[in-house]
């Protein structure tokens, strides 16, 4: 799956339950009403929490940020100065590699991998250079291409590697996307965008596998097919900020929610809304706790995102609803910033606090779910 940059399933967890509302447990065969029904909900909620909890282990560390997937590669960045320092961890294998070149700092990092290179744009008294990196080692420079500064404050045009091909959207009067295959001097022009049928307003960013670009100007999604030099607008109504893609559909996040584009109907389908529609309630207490907050990624079915209160995965194929994390009742750990990797595995982070409020930074945990 590829994402504005590139995005197994495994079973449900099991869950600790400890009695619906009503079962007459605490009553002498009594329905629970009141303050004891409130209580009993509560226990539930914090029981829940708790086994959740066991399907976690800590992954990368507290300085970890900005997490992304690519394949089975997670990414990561730290600031252990104002520079940004990229990490990756292969989860097939296990292999971590801590890169030694530089991708910027904390006012202005880039970079973007495909499933064999790294690749990281930077200006210099020379103009723009595209530096691309073998991906397993620290190091090792595949090729170098450079081009004249964009000028008009724009630090470097959008890129997007492919295997061992980065596409280059050199934006002007015209948007012309460009092919550089890593180690030619040159790269290729390919065709403008507007001739492949594009009114581009802002160009933002974009992604590529295989012959299919995702792209999105001015907060609309298209979908390019490189060889036929065709865009199709995906009609999303509100603008979008970031996309995941496979030979299914398209998923992107909006001022609105996420919606996912499904290829075989050419619809968009309201995420938020499914999720709101799942039936998922754990009691009438905590009815809406899955209700979509925040963030998004997907790999096949599985939709992680942040609910009301916790991460929460939504299935495509069945519309149901089931929790992976519940925040902490006193907002001591609350988690954000979902990555789904095309193995299946889930990683989130979990802001800590000892104030009550929502905490501003904290460590990362991959997740069985």
């Amino acid at each position: 799956m590829q994402r504005c940059s590139r995005l197994g399933r495994t079973g449900l967890v099991g869950l600790l339950v400890l009695g619906l509302g009503g079962c007459g447990i605490f009553g002498g065969g009594d329905e629970l009403t009141g303050d004891a029904l409130v209580q009993h909900n509560i226990e539930e909620y914090e029981s829940l929490q708790a086994e959740l909890e066991r399907n976690r282990t800590e992954a990368m560390g507290k300085s970890a940020t900005e997490a992304a997937a690519v394949g089975n590669r997670l990414f990561w960045l730290t600031f252990p100065t104002t520079d940004a320092s990229l990490h990756s961890l292969d989860t097939v294998s296990g292999a971590r590699i801590d890169y030694t070149f530089g991708v910027g700092n904390s006012n202005a990092w880039n970079w973007r991998a495909s499933d064999s290179i790294v690749v990281t744009a930077s200006q210099g008294g020379g103009g723009l250079a595209y530096n691309a990196y073998d991906i397993n080692q620290p190091e090792k420079v595949r090729g170098t291409l450079g081009m004249p500064s964009p000028g008009g404050g724009i630090r470097w045009y959008a890129y997007a590697p492919d295997g061992n091909q980065v596409y280059i959207v050199e934006s002007g009067a015209t948007n012309m996307l460009l092919r550089w295959t890593v180690g030619a001097v040159q790269p290729e022009s390919l065709f403008s965008l507007e001739e492949a049928g594009m009114s581009v307003g802002e160009f933002w960013d974009f992604g590529v596998e295989g012959n299919t670009a995702i792209l999105i100007e001015s907060g609309r999604v298209w979908s390019l097919d490189i060889a036929a030099k065709k865009a199709t607008w995906l009609e999303n109504e509100t603008q979008a900020m970031a996309a995941q893609w496979d030979s299914k559909g398209v998923f992107y996040l909006s001022a609105t929610g996420p919606f996912f584009y499904t290829n075989d109907t050419r619809k968009n389908r309201d995420i938020e809304a499914d999720i709101a529609a799942s039936g998922y309630e754990l009691n009438s207490t905590y009815n809406a706790i899955h209700e979509y907050d925040q963030g998004g990624a997907r790999n096949g079915d599985d939709v992680a995102y942040i609910g009301r209160d916790g991460l929460f995965l939504f299935d495509l194929a069945t519309g149901k609803t089931r929790p992976a994390l519940l925040n902490a009742r006193d907002n001591s750990i609350v988690y954000r910033n979902p990555v789904l990797l095309e193995n299946g595995k889930l990683f989130v982070q979990g802001l800590e606090s000892k104030s009550g409020a929502t905490g501003a930074e904290g460590g990362w945990y991959e997740v069985d779910h």
